[in-house]
């Protein structure tokens, strides 16, 4: 079984944010990763926007980015103009990069 640990999830986060920049996005860690510096289950990393009235769809960023989606969010049909942000919503990818490496998109709406 991989482990993913803080260092690798680091790297990880820093190939993203390269990535999402261009996109006018940025990233940030989180989870077990961040919390006790390993996680035998995935990356936990949080998208957002740098400015919300220039939001671009998550499928739009994760193609971008490259990498393989199997989920969809949590929410409903997942369109974000029709979920009413609170502090408990969150909008979560289950996604794959070309190493195999699972990665838990956050997107913060």
């Amino acid at each position: 079984m991989e482990y993913y640990t803080l260092e690798k999830a680091i790297i990880m986060c820093h190939e993203i944010e390269k990535k999402l920049i261009p996109l006018g996005y940025h990233c940030a860690l989180g989870g077990s990763c961040l919390h006790v510096g390993i996680s035998k289950k995935d990356i936990d990393i949080i998208i957002y926007p740098h400015n919300v009235k220039e939001q671009k769809t998550p499928l739009d960023i994760i193609n971008k980015l490259g990498l393989k989606t199997y989920t969809y969010q949590t929410q409903g049909a997942g369109l974000i103009d029709s979920i009413t942000p609170s502090t408990t919503d969150k909008i979560v990818f289950v996604c794959e990069n070309e190493d195999g490496a699972r990665l838990d998109l956050f997107f913060l709406v």
